[in-house]
């Protein structure tokens, strides 16, 4: 087992989220973006912490049926280098609500890319082939997983999913390249007392619809990660740059969020035949118990 979970019973109810949402909802900015709804948003939102003996942090509310295999799909697409809707919902089980509304034909034309094609600056391409000066691609995952294993104590397990000539418009050939920039997967994998710890930079979080299943999502790959590392999944640590909901969002989906009573965090598990080679993992290899989310809140816009 990567994580050496406390009882269920014995585990303290998390209130990390709802305490997060009271700050941005009684704290925040009012601020503009180029969405047409406004925003409330607050700059240098306090980290998440989470001992995942205390069990993993997971969406409060079942917003989708299978949600959370979604979420696991999506980020071990994205380490594999996926950048298509096709391969996303084919091939690792992503909901085709996650990016359907974004890589529309519409959508994708303004970026001159093929319907259903994320771009050369998203998350799978970062992640899984970022293009290097002398021409070809590397995989910053495979080469972080490379180096823990050969220079466990150095602090520079780092992946980066932002490419700024392909994120950004501006001087010098800067062209956006992708139907979203990368919001979230700046990791930083430390290996301390011989247990895993990963924290997660988030640069825009939408709190009450997306960053929740962001939480989930790379506290399961701290679980993957440790298994192929084989040792135990000790830390997860979500920070943020500017979290966010929107004002379509506020009544009654952030208030009811925030009036629901926290409840005990779940337990994930890796199945028996779970690989030893994390490009190999599938949502098929985790398992999901002791989960009690609050009744389903479907209808939460979403900015696109």
């Amino acid at each position: 087992m990567s994580v050496d979970y406390i009882p269920y019973e014995q585990r303290t109810p998390d209130t990390q989220y709802r305490d997060r949402l009271v700050l941005i909802r009684d704290h925040g900015i009012a601020a503009k973006s180029f969405h047409p709804i406004g925003s409330q948003t607050y700059m240098g939102l306090p980290a998440m912490r989470f001992d995942l003996r205390n069990g993993v942090p997971s969406p409060p509310s079942a917003t989708w049926k299978g949600s959370w295999r979604s979420a696991i799909g999506e980020i071990l697409g994205f380490i594999n280098g996926v950048r298509t809707q096709e391969a996303l919902v084919g091939e690792f089980g992503v909901n085709e609500k996650f990016w359907g509304p974004t890589v529309t034909e519409a959508k994708c034309k303004i970026f001159g890319l093929q319907t259903g094609d994320l771009g050369a600056g998203s998350y799978g391409a970062a992640m899984g082939a970022f293009p290097t000066p002398w021409g070809t691609t590397v995989s910053q995952m495979r080469n972080v997983l490379d180096q823990m294993r050969s220079m466990p104590d150095v602090r520079t397990h780092w992946i980066d999913p932002w490419i700024p000539f392909y994120t950004m418009k501006g001087g010098g050939g800067a062209e956006s390249k992708g139907v979203v920039a990368p919001c979230h997967g700046w990791m930083h994998f430390r290996i301390l007392n011989a247990e895993l710890h990963l924290q997660m930079h988030q640069r825009a979080a939408d709190m009450p619809a997306g960053s929740v299943f962001n939480t989930f999502q790379y506290a399961a790959l701290t679980i993957a990660v440790a298994h192929v590392m084989d040792i135990k999944a000790a830390g997860f640590y979500h920070s943020f740059s500017d979290a966010h909901y929107y004002d379509n969002q506020l009544d009654p989906w952030v208030n009811d969020l925030i009036d629901r009573e926290p409840r005990r965090l779940p337990t994930l598990t890796l199945t028996e035949d779970a690989p030893d080679d994390l490009f190999a993992f599938r949502p098929r290899h985790f398992v999901l118990t002791d989960y009690d989310p609050h009744p389903a809140m479907n209808d939460i816009p979403v900015a696109v």
